[in-house]
């Protein structure tokens, strides 16, 4: 709306009043009068979150420092008779109004250019390995065992038996006493022990049990 910097105030810009022929307002957002100010950044201010804040004083209660002096366009409905403002407070309270807004914004240098997006890598998938051919091991054929035969009863091995006499004990199959004690024998027999004897001249064995006392 024509108003130019403030050479002694350089980062101040001016709102026009409402009633500024040619105003424009926002049809799409915030109903309200639009203004657009341009400003130069301080030297090498980059960054991905810059914090910006917008410090708005208004001129209805007093007029700031700076103010009288400024050269308004002609047009402009200026102030003329309020007082000038003592120490503007810094926290808001008291006069003048004072409203605060803030942005964040991303500043990049301006002959830099966003990293292209690398192109997708194509890579080839490894193939799946075949399965390995394992060949199970065959049954091996059962072996046919044949069960040994019940060792015989090596030579001079006695056999003890109870009975009334060794007559008795040799002719039947009476109860085994093998510790050779006769308390093992049912009453009133004893224990006879069984010997295997080679004579010479005969072809047989004899058997003969003697009595263990």
């Amino acid at each position: 709306y024509d108003a130019q910097p403030d050479p002694s105030f350089p980062e101040r810009a001016y709102i026009a009043p409402s009633d500024v022929p040619n105003a424009v307002y926002d049809s799409v957002g915030m109903y309200g009068m639009k203004f657009s100010h341009k400003y130069r950044l301080p030297e090498g201010l980059t960054g991905d979150l810059v914090l910006i804040q917008w410090h708005y004083i208004s001129a209805n209660s007093c007029k700031p420092p700076g103010y009288d002096e400024y050269d308004f366009p002609q047009y402009w409905d200026v102030i003329h008779d309020t007082s000038q403002c003592g120490i503007i407070p810094e926290d808001g309270n008291g006069v003048p109004e004072q409203f605060w807004n803030c942005a964040e914004v991303s500043i990049a240098l301006s002959d830099e250019s966003p990293n292209p997006t690398p192109p997708p890598v194509n890579e080839t998938p490894r193939p799946t390995p075949s399965p390995a051919s394992t060949t199970p091991n065959p049954t091996p054929s059962p072996v046919n065992t044949t069960p040994s035969p019940t060792p015989s009863m090596p030579p001079n091995q006695a056999i003890m038996k109870c009975g009334r006499s060794w007559i008795d004990a040799a002719s039947k199959c009476g109860t085994l006493c093998p510790t050779g004690n006769a308390t093992e024998c049912p009453m009133g027999e004893l224990c006879y022990r069984e010997m295997q004897l080679s004579v010479q001249r005969a072809s047989s064995a004899m058997l003969m049990f003697l009595t263990i006392a």
